[in-house]
């Protein structure tokens, strides 16, 4: 990519979010400190008009990540972590994840991990197989932050209890906006925020009609387009024999742990695991917390799986002194390759030393 190009990247949102989340792991690493790794936190392979959660990379930069982590032969599959070999003084050891098991992992990713030959792990919602929706959250960002005017007033029921909101007239859209590095500025990415730490504690029935009815409220169509949703069962099983691919639990529904009861909890990791486990017959060795949240008794619940390791969503390096049941990532957004090299080392110290040449 020419410099210019590269320059303009690296002043860019997705660039400035990814130094955000690194400075407090950088100042905190000092020295050489203990053998480490990386554990990358992929979502989708798609280009997305509206990205309010940098859940997206586009296919082309996708490409350029995962030729760095070839030409710098750091690609390990998780379970390496599970031991001290893992891990490397020199950050030379990445781990590739993906949250949610949507289509385009296989569709888009696949292909690149393939001609790179990069092992990566797809954490799959069990329940989600086959469901021709979207996840509530993409209904929710198309609803709100899609094009097109809304209604004035929105006035609901959520599960019992009554929502109303106010828009401001004019208000205009931002697709650069991230709901987790900027300030909510306009009535619409306030609604949006407010909708979603609504909607994420409610029982996962309620967070699809809500949706369809936010939908319908904004004269959207409710069916999503088949790219934005999640890969079918087949889909999956076809991946149990795939060398370069494992795959993972990430619970029934994708529920925030830490805000439902103990029994609930343990259904929705247990449940999750067993589904998973009959449809590819095979024992499965690695979760992920939904959403990265978890409490000790979420873990407690998750070690009584005897899983190897289960990731979260902590921004963070992984360690041989990392607690293997709550292992910290890497949220990767949308750069190139360069931005993608000089944050891993810059910011993360990863990757150090001179890449191979081919």
């Amino acid at each position: 990519m020419a410099k210019k190009q590269s320059s303009t990247l690296r002043n860019s949102a997705a660039f400035r979010f990814a130094r955000r989340v690194a400075r407090p792991l950088r100042r905190t690493l000092g020295g050489k400190g203990p053998a480490r790794a990386g554990v990358l936190m992929y979502h989708r392979v798609a280009s997305e008009e509206n990205d309010p959660w940098n859940l997206c990379v586009n296919p082309i930069h996708f490409a350029e990540q995962m030729e760095v982590i070839a030409r710098h032969d750091a690609r390990i599959d998780l379970a390496a972590l599970a031991g001290d070999g893992g891990y490397d003084r020199q950050g030379r050891r990445l781990a590739v994840t993906f949250d949610d098991g949507y289509i385009d992992n296989i569709t888009c990713a696949l292909p690149v991990l393939e001609q790179f030959e990069i092992p990566a792990t797809f954490f799959v919602v069990a329940g989600a197989l086959g469901r021709n929706r979207e996840f509530w959250w993409d209904g929710l960002e198309r609803a709100i932050l899609g094009a097109g005017s809304l209604p004035d007033t929105l006035a609901m029921d959520l599960s019992g209890r009554a929502f109303e909101f106010e828009l401001k007239e004019g208000d205009g859209l931002f697709p650069e906006w991230r709901a987790d590095h900027h300030d909510a500025q306009t009535s619409r990415q306030k609604l949006f925020l407010a909708l979603w730490a609504e909607i994420v504690k409610l029982a996962p029935d309620d967070q699809d009609d809500a949706v369809d009815r936010l939908l319908v409220w904004a004269k959207k169509p409710i069916d999503a387009a088949l790219d934005r949703v999640a890969a079918s069962a087949e889909d999956i099983a076809r991946l149990a024999d795939h060398p370069l691919i494992r795959i993972g639990s990430h619970t029934v529904n994708h529920v925030s742990l830490p805000d439902i009861p103990t029994e609930t909890q343990r259904d929705e990791i247990e449940r999750g695991q067993a589904i998973l486990e009959e449809l590819l017959g095979r024992r499965i060795d690695r979760f992920c917390y939904p959403y990265g949240r978890y409490d000790d008794g979420a873990r407690q619940i998750v070690k009584g799986l005897n899983v190897d390791f289960a990731c979260t969503s902590r921004e963070g390096i992984a360690t041989n002194r990392s607690d293997r049941l709550a292992l910290p990532r890497l949220q990767i957004c949308d750069l190139d390759g360069e931005c993608f090299t000089q944050w891993l080392q810059s910011e993360h110290r990863l990757i150090s030393g001179r890449a191979s040449v081919h």
